[in-house]
């Protein structure tokens, strides 16, 4: 998929699977939609910028690969919440991530 990368860093393209990030909304995230998102390297977890990202994808140990909001952080504990009303928030310990990456871009599955 083309894109112009802004800066330096290790960015990779995710294809969506699941409806955890869908909702009746503009911003909604679908299955089959692309994310061109950038690797937070370890040293900037600490403190995470949470306004300032829309979408967060989490390389989780056990999990596997999933897109989330965080909502909250307290020190290496987050918070995470899918835009879809069926699914409750639930906490991860960033000491059971492996990488985290912010989304950049958004690729519409239907444009």
């Amino acid at each position: 998929i083309p894109t112009t990368l802004p800066d330096d860093g290790n960015y990779l393209w995710f294809e969506v699977r699941g409806d955890s990030m869908s909702y009746d909304g503009k911003n909604s995230i679908e299955q089959g939609d692309f994310i061109l998102a950038r690797e937070l390297q370890r040293v900037h977890w600490n403190q995470l910028y949470l306004s300032k990202v829309w979408a967060w994808v989490l390389n989780h140990k056990e999990q596997g690969v999933m897109v989330k909001q965080i909502t909250w952080q307290d020190k290496n504990v987050i918070t995470c919440h899918s835009l879809n009303k069926e699914e409750a928030d639930f906490d991860v310990d960033l000491n059971d991530i492996s990488q985290l990456f912010y989304m950049k871009e958004l690729r519409k599955v239907n444009f």
